[in-house]
């Protein structure tokens, strides 16, 4: 008995700095986690440029991909994604129709401009994000994440500084901006169910919705898929979708949405990189200031986020 005291006597007594320790180390692991769905999440646009089916059909087929890898991953871990059908279809079915509009947008930009330009236009979500979270969860607007986001967009317009409608660049930004408000509301809507669902639940479903708002492009496709095409669109639901999508998704559980996105907003740098290396792509210099930009954005988010861990560990 005095020895059972003695334990619980421990654990009720725990020193103040190892529990701050504790949660130093989770939030700097979950920073991690997000960074590293970045990575993931930016190899999109190469892989975009490098499959050369329709825009829609390409999204069709990512989805289909990313839905039998989640099952499965789902099933060896023993976990049943079973939802309130009831209670929460109809954030399910906003969520998976905005997810697909989100993407067969993004990968028309892709398709029509430029890597660069896509994935840059498609960055205005940490804008439109940190403006319409207020409105989701009657929250003040954070100065610091309404800065960060000012940096971006200053950011893309270095990139794409002339805007001509009679251009595919023009188009192919405009389409990739409303690919980003798709993914901010999206976004905003998750941050409300995953606390409730698991991320992996939340990404099943709405990819089965986003199959079945697509789905009709198969009458217009042709379905011959090449040998390249199918370890693209493999590779596509795999890792992007699969593994990034899911990972981001989790960690709207650590943080804001505004300050997920702002951290993210380093894939136009990982993106723009990625096809300079695989396919070629050159940057203009204005590519390069804009993307300096954003890269030093997400920068002093993360030392934010690393400030607020010293706090909470000397409070």
């Amino acid at each position: 008995m005095p020895l059972v005291f003695s334990q619980w006597h421990f654990f009720i007594t725990k020193p103040k700095n190892t529990i701050s320790k504790n949660m130093k180390n989770s939030q700097f692991k979950h920073l991690i986690e997000l960074n590293l769905a970045t990575i993931f999440l930016s190899t999109s646009g190469v892989l975009g440029k490098l499959i050369t089916l329709s825009a829609t059909y390409t999204i069709l087929m990512r989805c289909v991909v990313a839905v039998i890898l989640i099952f499965l991953f789902e099933r060896v871990r023993g976990n049943k994604p079973v939802i309130n059908i009831k209670k929460d279809w109809l954030f399910f079915v906003k969520s998976g129709v905005l997810l697909g509009l989100h993407w067969a947008t993004y990968f028309y930009a892709i398709q029509i401009s430029s890597v660069a330009v896509a994935v840059l236009s498609l960055f205005t979500f940490p804008i439109i994000t940190t403006l319409l979270e207020p409105l989701f969860f009657k929250t003040k607007l954070s100065l610091f994440n309404a800065i960060g986001a000012a940096m971006v967009l200053v950011g893309i317009f270095f990139i794409i500084p002339d805007f001509d409608l009679s251009n595919k660049t023009t188009l192919g930004a405009f389409s990739g901006v409303f690919s980003a408000l798709c993914f901010s509301v999206r976004n905003l809507l998750n941050k409300k169910y995953v606390g409730v669902y698991s991320s992996s639940t939340i990404m099943l479903y709405q990819l089965l919705v986003s199959i079945i708002l697509l789905s009709p492009t198969l009458y217009f496709s042709d379905v011959h898929i090449s040998i390249s095409n199918a370890g693209y669109l493999f590779l596509l639901g795999f890792i992007t979708t699969a593994v990034g999508q899911t990972m981001f998704v989790q960690s709207l559980k650590n943080f804001s949405a505004a300050t997920a996105s702002v951290i993210t907003s380093i894939q136009p740098v990982y993106g723009i990189l990625m096809a300079f290396l695989i396919i070629e792509e050159r940057p203009a210099p204005q590519v390069i200031i804009g993307g300096s930009m954003i890269l030093f954005t997400v920068f002093a988010e993360n030392i934010r986020q690393i400030s607020l861990n010293k706090k909470m560990e000397s409070s």
